[in-house]
């Protein structure tokens, strides 16, 4: 990597011999030296018609980008966007405003014919979207100029790009302006475009900090939602108005069952609500019931804050054995995990082993990767599932993981002295080896495993030496 240090070594003619091959051979350097090198003069005459040739030259474009070539596409109009933002900013706030503008208004088009579905070039306009409302906080212009510019760009939102533009204007729209805004959504409810319309009321009520102008938003297109509800009354709490949280928490638990995905919201928006009240024995009896349904550690541990401390001795008994009793048995094992009772986890083992199944990968390797040192029989009985599993589906591309959770399991037993009811390695050895012996692919990487293992034995005992 070239340093500064060694730049400024360099000599002058040299450097700008080097300058110049980039630039004439390199089209998309061409493009980023002469916005960087426009930038580098005092006033703003020849920033500005650098952009504006690039902005043309977008506008202009019709050939279809596709997916590979859409990185290129996003970092050019990147750099685009950072020269307005970082340079042309600097020099006259009002022109930078007008050149994003006029990006933006090329957002439409330039989505249209490319394959973003990556979301990189998406990215950038919602970015140039944010670096809009920062410049207009500092340009001085009629309110009623920011209502127009914010309204019309919100209407022609078709990627998604300037969605949160209300909120990027907040601050140069200020009260006035958000409320000529709203009387501007108000007055276009009958276009079809309500629904968009409706969000950018709900956008306004959120920017002046009013739930009831939020509601009014909501029933612009028709009744209450059970969204909407959950919502209302999340608003609700934020602005410290308990009572009609709860009751839209209610209307919400009405609508749902207990394995809808918004349940768990609208209970944790009703148990805050309960809290802002002053109703704390009840909001940790909501927290109680909802941790014995999901046997959740984040749960668990908000219990044990509100709980006296002379309490927590019972409740983490009966944390305990609802894990042990819990029908999903990965649900558990996360629950002991998070508990950090390695010694729990590990009766849990023994006793519900009949009922692990060896595809939860990314909830056994970690449980078993804790207990190796302080269980290892435990461990072992983990990485055998988790073998087990890949070899009996043949599972090729995972037999890096089952070779090296065999050898985990020679490693890990020579620390074991009772291997109880279990076969020890040797035993449990010959049966894989007997059983998945038409798997020569398996074998193959399992000896591979343990020659790199052999190795890195050697090598640590070397340096012991």
């Amino acid at each position: 990597m070239i340093t500064r240090e060694q730049l400024l070594t360099v000599d002058v003619e040299k450097l700008a011999d080097i300058l110049l091959t980039l630039y004439a051979n390199n089209k998309n350097m061409h493009k980023q030296m002469d916005l960087l090198f426009a930038a580098l003069h005092e006033d703003d005459t020849q920033l500005v018609a650098t952009i504006k040739k690039e902005l043309s030259s977008l506008k202009r474009s019709k050939s279809y980008v596709d997916y590979y070539e859409s990185g290129g596409l996003a970092d050019r109009i990147d750099e685009l966007r950072r020269s307005i933002f970082e340079d042309l900013q600097k020099k006259s706030p009002e022109k930078a405003m007008d050149m994003m503008i006029k990006l933006l208004d090329e957002s439409t088009h330039t989505l249209e014919r490319s394959d973003d579905s990556n979301g990189e070039i998406q990215s950038v306009f919602i970015q140039a979207t944010q670096d809009c409302g920062s410049i207009a906080k500092f340009v001085s212009r009629p309110i009623e100029d920011f209502v127009d510019i914010v309204f019309v760009l919100f209407m022609n939102n078709e990627y998604v790009v300037s969605q949160e533009i209300i909120l990027a204007f907040k601050d140069a729209l200020q009260e006035q302006g958000l409320l000529l805004l709203q009387k501007r959504f108000e007055s276009s409810l009958h276009n079809h475009e309500y629904y968009r319309l409706r969000n950018g009321l709900q956008q306004i009520a959120d920017c002046l900090q009013d739930v009831d102008a939020y509601i009014r938003a909501c029933l612009s297109t028709g009744p209450l939602r059970t969204h909407d509800c959950i919502e209302i009354a999340r608003r609700f709490v934020q602005h410290n108005r308990p009572q009609e949280a709860l009751n839209y928490t209610e209307i919400a638990m009405n609508d749902l069952d207990l394995s809808h995905s918004w349940y768990d919201d609208v209970l944790a928006i009703k148990i805050d609500a309960l809290e802002l009240k002053g109703d704390f024995k009840i909001a940790q009896e909501e927290r109680i019931a909802w941790f014995m349904r999901k046997l959740d550690g984040k749960i668990y541990d908000q219990i044990l804050q509100h709980m006296k401390s002379e309490l927590h001795e019972d409740f983490i008994k009966t944390a305990l054995q609802q894990a042990f009793t819990c029908n999903s048995i990965f649900t558990a094992i996360n629950f002991l995990m998070h508990m950090k009772n390695l010694q729990e986890l590990s009766n849990f083992i023994f006793i519900r082993l009949d009922d692990i199944k060896g595809d939860g990968y990314y909830t056994l390797r970690p449980a078993a990767d804790a207990l190796r040192n302080d269980y290892p029989l435990a461990a072992i009985l983990l990485y055998r599932k988790m073998m087990q599993s890949i070899l009996e589906q043949a599972k090729s591309k995972y037999y890096d993981y089952a070779a090296k959770d065999l050898i985990d399991c020679a490693l890990l037993s020579s620390h074991i002295v009772d291997w109880q009811s279990y076969d020890n390695h040797e035993i449990y050895f010959q049966h894989i080896e007997e059983k998945h012996k038409r798997k020569p692919r398996f074998w193959e990487t399992y000896k591979s495993a343990l020659q790199k293992q052999a190795a890195k034995e050697a090598k640590l005992l070397a340096r012991t030496k």
